[in-house]
């Protein structure tokens, strides 16, 4: 791993800096002086596996974002109780990061939101599994958050930001322009790991997602936003999903087209540095890039290439643990913590 990650070649391409990266058009006409919207958050779900065994990728996802991409804005991370996870308590990742915006929500806990994973009132459903039920906190995603957030960027935690200052020179110089007829925008499909959503204009999506959700006949929320969206009836209520890249390129790939890397807006792409890129070894990093459990694959990228990158971007795993683990999802998805990584103790700071 650590020769890989001292590899000349493999540094171009995947240290945080380098020449390949470019800032969004609409960055380059943006004053330096200019804040970070207020009324916007990054959120993070660190439920289930990503609670315990995983925690540390959602560490991990945020330090990247703010240590890497340089993002000075709210991030909350919404958590179990205190008990049930191993994600860092608020004021430790705070320090490791610098930023006084980091929020750790435990749901059910104290001075947090109720446990919004129960039944909706009045509806009767089938009974869902404790990992599904996770899944229906991102479907209730604004009841967690201040109201002064009005936008919200929901990841799951296996994500990092690999690019240098891309919050500043790419992601907050352009935002969806939400309505009731584009309440979601997402990178590609029904693919919902990651997603914007925004309080008002979202508001009955959210509500319908989850209703449909808790009706049990699904095995994901992939696929119970897919049906709503696949069999609605009223032409005039119509709803569809928003686009962070349009239909001209490869959605979740990279791409050396400047007319995406710099969301130039006379090609229609001014929301392309949103998509949520899935990492390959052999290209350059994008500012959002996903590693998912697929991509641990000796057939794709590996285990060793995927520590490498982790080493090359200067994050650290508590304890060394290897970022692509060997248990299976299935386990890590319905037991959280396993064998391989029996204790939440964090590396000294």
């Amino acid at each position: 791993m650590y020769g890989l990650a001292n590899d000349a070649k493999w540094r171009t391409l995947h240290e945080p800096k380098g020449s390949h990266y470019l800032k969004s058009e609409s960055c380059e006409k943006r004053n330096d002086t200019l804040i970070t919207p207020s009324n916007f958050a990054f959120v993070f779900g660190a439920l289930g596996g990503y609670a315990k065994f995983e925690a540390f990728k959602c560490a991990l996802a945020v330090v990247s974002l703010v240590k890497i991409a340089r993002y000075d804005g709210e991030v909350y991370i919404i958590t179990e109780k205190t008990q049930h996870t191993c994600i860092p308590p608020e004021a430790e990742l705070r320090v490791r990061t610098g930023s006084q915006n980091i929020h750790v929500i435990h749901r059910n806990g104290h001075d947090s939101a109720p446990d919004l994973t129960a039944t909706p009132r009045g509806f009767k459903e089938k009974p869902l599994r404790r990992y599904l039920r996770d899944m229906s906190v991102k479907m209730d995603i604004f009841y967690y958050l201040p109201t002064h957030i009005h936008i919200a960027a929901w990841y799951d935690c296996d994500v990092v930001f690999a690019v240098d200052n891309c919050a500043n020179d790419n992601l907050l110089c352009s935002f969806p322009r939400f309505s009731e007829r584009y309440p979601i925008y997402n990178t590609w499909d029904t693919h919902v790991g990651s997603f914007m959503v925004h309080r008002k204009f979202s508001a009955k999506l959210l509500s319908d997602w989850k209703r449909e959700f808790f009706s049990g006949t699904h095995i994901s929320d992939y696929p119970a936003l897919k049906y709503l969206h696949d069999n609605q009836v009223h032409a005039d209520e119509k709803w569809e999903y928003g686009r962070f890249v349009s239909d001209n390129f490869v959605m979740n790939s990279y791409s050396s087209d400047t007319r995406v890397l710099r969301a130039e807006a006379e090609h229609g792409e001014t929301l392309t540095h949103w998509r949520d890129v899935i990492w390959d070894k052999e290209t350059p990093n994008s500012c959002i890039m996903h590693l998912t459990g697929g991509r641990c694959s000796k057939k794709i990228n590996g285990p060793v290439a995927t520590d490498a990158l982790i080493a090359t971007l200067g994050l650290d795993t508590p304890n060394g643990i290897k970022y692509c683990s060997t248990t299976p999802r299935k386990i890590v998805l319905h037991q959280g913590l396993a064998t391989a990584f029996g204790t939440c103790q964090w590396p000294l700071l």
